[in-house]
């Protein structure tokens, strides 16, 4: 009985800790950025203009919003589902950073983050359209 006491408690502190757990945008480099997208479950995001969407290019599939401006996190909300993975890039890896940090506060859980931006992508043989 003391036995499947502590397996109950452990399972409880389990569940409540997974649900507990703050969101965590991991950083990665455009390899491993690739095989991430590469999966058809993954939300892909572009935090930059629209002009730098359309006038240098950008990843194939992604979906831009501008993470800079004021109405972000709804556009967001109204296009992605933050109980799914999303994949996110900017220019060089700056603005990026400030837009996952809006990502975790409004539920994202699952954030990968393309390191260094579109140019590392370019410089590491990436495809743009």
């Amino acid at each position: 009985m003391k036995h499947l006491k502590t397996v109950i408690f452990s399972c409880i502190l389990l569940f409540f800790s997974k649900n507990w757990v703050k969101a965590q945008t991991i950083r990665v480099t455009p390899d491993r950025f690739a095989g991430i997208i590469s999966d058809s479950t993954i939300q892909k995001l572009d935090v930059r203009t629209g002009i730098e969407y359309d006038v240098i290019g950008h990843i194939p599939g992604f979906t831009q919003i501008n993470g800079s401006r004021k109405n972000f996190e709804k556009k967001v909300m109204q296009k992605l589902d933050p109980n799914k993975p999303v994949a996110v890039y900017c220019m060089s890896g700056h603005r990026s950073v400030d837009a996952c940090k809006k990502l975790e506060q409004i539920g994202f859980k699952s954030i990968y983050e393309l390191d260094g931006g579109i140019i590392r992508w370019v410089a590491s043989g990436g495809k743009l359209e």
